[in-house]
């Protein structure tokens, strides 16, 4: 499929006709990115996951382009499921107001530090193994140089598939770690990260940095708002005053709920909100605080129905991330 600018015009405005005019055009970085996830023809050095940003309507699109060709896959056999079940969460005594209150005294009391790098594990439903039905997650993280630059470096995560509702363990070979994606290979001019500079750790300041860096709307709803702490999280250990700062920023938006508590994909216990957006409907995302230190530790993407153009079934994880562990843990 060749991604021409007439054909990028067109995703925009089918994606976003409110946010996108026709003249819409991609930075060089947001072309190398899409590039990437839709150019099935291109050798896959590692599985880049298709980042659910919702900061600019060119990354919804390819996210929904992306889901339409995984649609067209046979589905498969009822007993086997090749995306993750839906996190199961239990009710609070605590109201919205109260978890958050909580959560922003535990972050701005952590005393801990900010730092640039970090393991995250990630999946994304991939229409190339669905019909495997195998659930291959992997271990990635930025790894700095001296110069600056940084490249990706991916660990094989263990691959399992749902059958009958229980988790099996599968083997499935998947591509070599990545060699390292240079600067060149992601922007012809240089790349230093989307946040080579250390995030505010106020939320006024954090706002107008993520305006800067991760292409914010000045009136971003809550999806646009954790998409870009989404991609902050996967270059940055954030502080408990940073994440403080992220949190209280989400909050602005009104599109938080409290869905009550909750055990991650790594079997970590925290409190879960869902996260949404009115122009958006058929999307939602289940955000994770640790229970004792209300860090950001997951998040799942999940496809709730309604859409005209996607042939899922309603409530399809389509994607999980989760931050503070590594493949060694």
């Amino acid at each position: 499929m060749q991604w021409t600018d007439e054909r990028i015009a067109e995703g925009l405005r089918a994606m976003d006709p409110a946010a996108s005019g026709a003249d819409a055009r991609p930075t060089a970085a947001e072309w190398a990115r899409l590039e990437r996830a839709m150019d099935a023809s291109r050798p896959r050095r590692s599985r880049t996951a298709i980042r659910v940003a919702w900061i600019t309507p060119l990354a919804a699109m390819a996210l929904a382009t992306a889901v339409v060709v995984a649609a067209q896959v046979a589905a498969p056999a009822p007993a086997v499921a090749v995306t993750p079940p839906l996190l199961e969460t239990a009710p609070l005594a605590a109201s919205l107001d109260e978890v958050v209150d909580e959560s922003l005294a535990a972050l701005e009391t952590a005393g801990t530090a900010g730092e640039r790098g970090g393991w995250h594990v990630t999946w994304h439903y991939d229409p190339e193994i669905a019909d495997e039905r195998v659930i291959a997650p992997f271990w990635a993280r930025w790894v700095w140089d001296d110069d600056g630059t940084g490249h990706l470096e991916t660990v094989p995560g263990d691959a399992y598939s749902i059958e009958d509702g229980e988790v099996v363990e599968k083997e499935f070979p998947l591509p070599p770690a990545a060699e390292g994606m240079t600067a060149e290979e992601w922007d012809e001019a240089s790349y230093e990260g989307w946040f080579y500079e250390s995030p505010p750790s106020d939320a006024d300041a954090l706002a107008a940095y993520l305006r800067e860096r991760a292409y914010l709307p000045e009136e971003a709803d809550g999806l646009q708002v954790w998409g870009a702490v989404d991609a902050l999280l996967d270059e940055w250990m954030l502080s408990g005053e940073q994440s403080a700062a992220a949190l209280e920023l989400l909050m602005r938006t009104g599109d938080v709920d409290l869905l009550g508590s909750v055990t991650d994909r790594l079997g970590r216990e925290g409190v879960a909100l869902s996260v949404t957006a009115e122009q958006r409907p058929a999307f939602d995302v289940t955000v994770v605080l640790d229970e004792d230190t209300r860090q950001f530790i997951a998040a799942d993407v999940v496809y709730r129905g309604g859409s005209d153009t996607l042939d899922l079934p309603a409530d399809t994880v389509i994607e999980y991330t989760a931050w503070g562990a590594s493949p060694v843990d």
